[in-house]
């Protein structure tokens, strides 16, 4: 099928442990046929787990050179996949200084890091003042969001706050905003598509990222896009832009932070251009092969 004119051959693995064992001789076979016909010059795999095993074997089978772009908590969850990886000299490519380091801690040294961009985001009236994006589980910390929400109603009663994203939190934590008498100001509007969330980002005065681990976190870089103010712990892309305000593990500081900067405007788009993660993939690509 086609995915913005990408033509994209899915191997109907299904998250099916038995079809995964079968994945292997599948993507080999598959790729044989395609490199016949139209002869692939570099593999590129996404995630440090058994897509990147699965296609060095393709690479390996087919004599060309591959990269692999490490996305999100691998570090932290696939010991197994980055043995093999290391072992498998396989080149890495890290989203940010904080993935690569934790890379580093476990045998990957990152071949370089290229940051994620986004295309231009429009800035939008600003009519919510606090916004969170992201799953409800427990990594993401939605909880900690709801408890600078109960502080930030101490200091000003009248204030909106939205929560994006679903998971199987979700209950917990409604039931949650409704113990701290949150009902009045914060919604929660569940799984939203690309374009609604930007949107949302974009009218939010600002973001509050309370995941404890991100690889990047790329809500980040869209909200500084939006000139939505960004707080966040000190993890992925946040640690590197002096723009990110530091949460500090305390809902009361926070909030008191938060309240002083709702009456403040930034001025300034920060822009991490999508042209740029491209060009430098490209003269990549070009090195490597």
């Amino acid at each position: 099928y086609l995915w913005h004119d990408i033509r994209v051959i899915p191997c109907n693995g299904a998250n099916n442990k038995l079809k995964k064992l079968l994945l292997s001789q599948k993507i080999l076979r598959l790729a044989s046929r395609l490199h016949k016909t139209t002869p692939i010059d570099l593999i590129h795999s996404f995630w440090l787990n058994e897509t990147t095993i699965w296609a060095n074997n393709v690479a390996e089978k087919l004599n060309v050179p591959i990269v692999a772009t490490a996305m999100g908590q691998e570090a932290q969850l696939s010991a197994s996949y980055l043995q093999k990886i290391k072992q498998g000299n396989i080149p890495v490519i890290a989203l940010s200084q904080f993935q690569a380091n934790d890379l580093e801690t476990r045998g990957i040294i990152p071949l370089s890091i290229i940051c994620w961009g986004t295309d231009a985001i429009p800035v939008r009236k600003k009519t919510i003042d606090l916004i969170t994006v992201g799953s409800l589980i427990p990594l993401k910390q939605t909880d900690y969001f709801i408890s600078i929400c109960k502080e930030l109603k101490t200091l000003r009663e009248d204030f909106t706050a939205v929560i994006i994203g679903e998971g199987p939190l979700r209950t917990t934590l409604e039931k949650m905003t409704a113990s701290e008498g949150l009902e009045m100001n914060l919604r929660f509007y569940g799984e939203q598509s690309y374009s609604d969330t930007v949107r949302f980002i974009a009218q939010s005065k600002l973001l509050v990222h309370s995941s404890r681990y991100e690889g990047f976190g790329m809500t980040i870089i869209e909200a500084l896009s939006a000139q939505t103010q960004v707080y966040a712990f000190n993890t992925g892309i946040a640690a590197e832009i002096r723009e990110v305000n530091q949460l500090s593990g305390d809902p009361s500081k926070d909030a008191y932070a938060i309240d002083q900067s709702l009456n403040t405007s930034p001025t300034n788009t920060f822009d991490f251009s999508i042209q740029h993660t491209v060009q430098s993939y490209v003269k990549l690509y070009k090195e490597l092969f």
